[in-house]
C-alpha cells in the first residue's frame, strides 16, 4: 500500500487497508444484521395488525389527558433506555405522529430532550454526583468510537462547551453521547442542555414516518373522519408532499453528521499530534 500522503491530505490516507480478518468480521455481521432483520420483520408481519388496532383506538380518545401523558412519558422512557440502540424512539414517535398527526411533535421532541437530561444526570450521578472531574470511562463504553469521542472533545469541550456538546449530541447517537458526557467529562448540565433539545429536531424524521402511516391506514381502510378530511387523490398529494419533506431532512441531517464527525476527527488529530511533540524529546 503505497502512501499518498502529502501536506494537504490528511494522515488517515495513509492508513493500510482493511486485512482479511477485518474482512471477514464485517461479512459476519451485516450477516447477523440481515438474521435480525428478518426476525424482526417476521415479528412485525405478525403483530402488526393488533399494533395499529391498538394505536387506533388511542387515536380515538386522543383527546384524553390520560393518553397525551401516557405517551409524553412513554416516549421520555424509550429516549432513557435507548443507551442501548434498539430504535425505541423511533417506535414511540412513529406511535404518537399517528395518533396527533403533525401536533405530536410537541409530545416527541420536549419528551425525547427530557430523556436525554435524565441519561445525562444519571451518569453524571454514577460518575460522582459532583462532577468536578472526569472519570475513566466504564468497561461497556470502552469502544474506539467513545473513546475517541471523549478524547477530541475534552479540549473543544473547556473552550466552547455549549457548541460542542451540541454538535457531538447531534452528530452521533444522542443517549449514548450523553452518557459520555455525562461520565467522562466535567460540563455541567446548563451547557448540556442547549444539546439536548437541538437534538430534538432528529425526532421530525419518525414523526413524518408516522404520518405516512396514519396516511395509507387512511387509503387503505377510510373511516368516516378520513372521508371527511379529503378524497383518495388530496390523501395521496400529502403522502407524497410528507414522503419528501422527510427525504430532505433525513439528508440535513445525514450531511450535518458527517461535517460534525469530519470536524471531531480533525480535532482528534490535533490532539494526537500535540501528545506526540509532548513525548518527544
Amino acid at each position: 500500500h503505497k502512501c499518498c500522503c502529502t501536506p494537504s491530505r490528511p494522515r488517515r490516507c495513509c492508513r493500510s487497508p482493511p486485512s482479511m480478518g477485518r474482512r471477514w468480521r464485517l461479512w459476519f455481521f451485516a450477516a447477523v444484521t440481515c438474521c435480525v432483520i428478518a426476525a424482526y420483520s417476521s415479528f412485525l408481519h405478525q403483530q402488526l395488525p393488533k399494533a395499529l388496532s391498538f394505536a387506533s383506538s388511542l387515536r380515538n380518545h386522543s383527546e384524553e389527558p390520560r393518553v397525551f401523558l401516557g405517551l409524553f412519558a412513554l416516549t421520555t422512557c424509550a429516549a432513557i433506555i435507548a443507551v442501548i440502540p434498539m430504535g425505541s424512539v423511533t417506535v414511540c414517535a412513529i406511535l404518537v405522529a399517528y395518533i396527533y398527526g403533525f401536533k405530536g411533535v410537541f409530545i416527541a421532541w420536549p419528551a425525547v430532550a427530557t430523556g436525554l437530561c435524565v441519561v445525562f444526570r444519571a451518569f453524571r450521578i454514577l460518575q460522582g454526583a459532583s462532577g468536578s472531574s472526569a472519570a475513566e470511562l466504564p468497561s461497556w463504553l470502552q469502544g474506539s468510537t467513545p473513546q475517541a469521542i471523549v478524547r477530541s472533545s475534552r479540549k473543544m469541550l473547556k473552550e466552547r462547551p455549549k457548541r460542542t456538546a451540541a454538535l457531538l449530541t447531534f452528530g452521533f447517537h444522542a443517549p449514548i453521547t450523553q452518557a459520555l458526557l455525562g461520565f467522562a467529562t466535567d460540563i455541567s448540565q446548563m451547557d448540556d442542555l442547549l444539546a439536548c433539545w437541538v437534538d430534538g429536531f432528529k425526532v421530525l424524521i419518525p414523526i413524518l414516518k408516522g404520518m405516512a402511516l396514519r396516511d395509507l391506514v387512511d387509503i387503505v381502510s377510510p373511516d368516516q373522519a378520513s372521508l371527511e378530511a379529503g378524497t383518495p387523490q388530496t390523501q395521496y398529494t400529502a403522502l407524497i408532499i410528507k414522503l419528501c419533506i422527510m427525504a430532505a431532512i433525513v439528508s440535513i441531517v445525514v450531511l450535518a453528521a458527517r461535517a460534525i464527525r469530519r470536524e471531531i476527527a480533525e480535532a482528534e488529530e490535533v490532539t494526537e499530534e500535540e501528545a506526540a511533540m509532548v513525548k518527544a524529546p
